[in-house]
């Protein structure tokens, strides 16, 4: 459970099981970037069966199939995909997903898993969680800065004074939203 402990910490989605589940990895004698790189790659095809309606529960036929699931796709969209995109799918997916959250006042302490389990030890195992959300962060940062093509977003968010959210999407189009979260982050004068 310690994967998916990862999983609901660093997802945009709070614990949320289906964000990339590793319910029966063995962990006991797994390190943290061992277990933390099962639950990029869950939270990865997650993401991108998310992304296209796909069942989170057939993640096991999906993530198998991506040559016949890519083929069905491009004859009912008319589209010519390559199979790697469901990966890229993903990834772009949990870095927007993050930096939104990021931009909308979530911080470090919003991913620390809650204190209980901690301290009282979770049945069958009578283990407790080892890692703390600091770890855990600086882990998932990793991931983006090396992935090719993983660097600074095209994306822009920045809080107005009036509580919204305002970016520019990777064509330039702008947009608004409203965001309570943002009353407390500094305030940004928007691009453009």
């Amino acid at each position: 459970m310690e994967a998916t402990g990862i999983t609901m910490m660093v997802t945009a989605q709070g614990a949320d099981h289906t964000a990339g589940n590793v319910p029966r990895m063995e962990t006991a004698d797994k390190s943290i970037d061992e277990i933390a790189a099962a639950s990029h790659v869950a939270q990865v095809q997650a993401a991108a069966a998310d992304s296209l309606g796909l069942c989170i529960f057939g993640r096991t036929v999906t993530a198998a199939e991506l040559d016949r699931v890519t083929v069905a796709i491009n004859a009912a969209a008319g589209s010519e995909l390559d199979p790697s995109f469901f990966d890229e799918l993903g990834r772009d997916t949990l870095r927007l997903e993050r930096e939104f959250n990021r931009a909308a006042g979530f911080t470090e302490a919003d991913d620390e898993l809650p204190g209980f389990l901690y301290n009282e030890p979770l049945w069958p195992s009578n283990r407790v969680a080892r890692f703390r959300a600091r770890e855990v962060n600086e882990l998932a940062d990793n991931w983006w800065r090396e992935l090719p093509g993983q660097g600074a977003s095209s994306y822009e968010f920045c809080c107005l004074p009036d509580s919204r959210i305002h970016g520019h999407d990777e064509q330039g189009a702008s947009f608004k939203t409203e965001n309570p979260n943002c009353r407390d982050s500094p305030r940004q004068t928007p691009p453009g």
